[in-house]
Formats: C-alpha cells, sequence, structure tokens
C-alpha cells in the first residue's frame, strides 16, 4: 500500500475500499453515510493531520482491514479488541495500533517482577 499521495488519497486507502454494508437493515443509509463520514473526518483531521511522532508511526497501520468493519462498528462491536484493531478508521481506534498506546508502556519501561535471586530464594528454607 503505497502512503505517498495527499491526504484525500490516504484516507480513501485507509478506508480499505469497498464496505460490505447491503445486509445492515437496522439502521438508515443516512447512517451508515454519516459513519463513513465520521471515519473520513477522523482519518484526515486526526491521523494524517497530525504531524507527531505518534501520529507517523501509525498513519501506514491505520486501514480497515476487513470489508466488514462499518457493519461491525455499526453493531457497536468496536470494544472488541480484534476489531479495534482490524477496524481502526470506522471504530476510530488507530492509537491503539502502536503498542505503546494499547499496552500502556514500551516494554522496557515496565519494571522487572523478579530480581536476580528471587526464584532461588523462593525455594531456599
Amino acid at each position: 500500500c503505497d502512503f505517498t499521495g495527499t491526504i484525500n488519497e490516504n484516507v480513501k486507502l485507509a478506508l480499505g475500499g469497498r464496505q460490505e454494508t447491503k445486509d445492515i437493515w437496522w439502521v438508515s443509509s443516512e447512517e451508515i453515510r454519516e459513519l463513513e463520514e465520521t471515519s473520513k473526518d477522523y482519518l484526515k483531521h486526526q491521523v494524517w493531520g497530525d504531524k507527531s511522532k505518534l501520529a507517523y508511526a501509525i498513519q501506514k497501520k491505520c486501514r480497515n482491514n476487513h470489508k466488514m468493519c462499518t457493519y461491525w462498528a455499526l453493531q457497536g462491536r468496536c470494544n472488541e479488541i480484534d476489531i479495534k484493531l482490524a477496524c481502526a478508521p470506522a471504530c476510530q481506534s488507530c492509537d491503539y495500533l502502536n503498542d505503546d498506546v494499547r499496552c500502556g508502556g514500551s516494554i522496557d519501561t515496565i519494571p522487572n517482577a523478579l530480581n536476580p535471586g528471587d526464584v532461588g530464594r523462593m525455594f531456599h528454607r
């Protein structure tokens, strides 16, 4: 996937092509369009419009990776971590694609659970 184009071209790529919406009978076509527009605005202003290091790290990862993303988002399934990651634009969860955000920090900043010799001391009487 080439993300060297304009912001609008990048947003189109990130949305992942045509979404499967024909079987979403419980919402109006207006609600579907509203979610799609909200996703586009989110990508334009919060992902591609942000020049921070965090945004740059996730820009190429932030895309709808499944044709059912809009469907799942409208079902309210964006709280499921696999949907949140696979459908980041539809769920507005691109920041979760960064391990530091999703996991609460880099592995290098997490303190060790045990210090040298702790395991041996557990079994020493």
